[in-house]
């Protein structure tokens, strides 16, 4: 993620170099807690998609 958003970037700061710019000075918490709520909303996004593709098996019976 670093080497694309690095290059394609431009101005904005996005995660991941802000990241990599916490990393050689400090992590700071707040970098934690991101990355905490990106892994949960994804983990969450993911279990709701199987859960929807498994009923949706039942209903049309295959």
């Amino acid at each position: 993620d670093f080497v694309v958003s690095n290059f394609t970037s431009g101005r904005i700061q996005t995660y991941p170099l802000y990241v990599w710019s916490a990393a050689r000075r400090g992590i700071p918490p707040q970098v934690n807690v991101w990355g905490t709520i990106i892994f949960v909303l994804t983990v969450t996004v993911m279990v709701l998609f199987l859960w929807s593709q498994k009923r949706r098996q039942r209903k049309v019976g295959i």
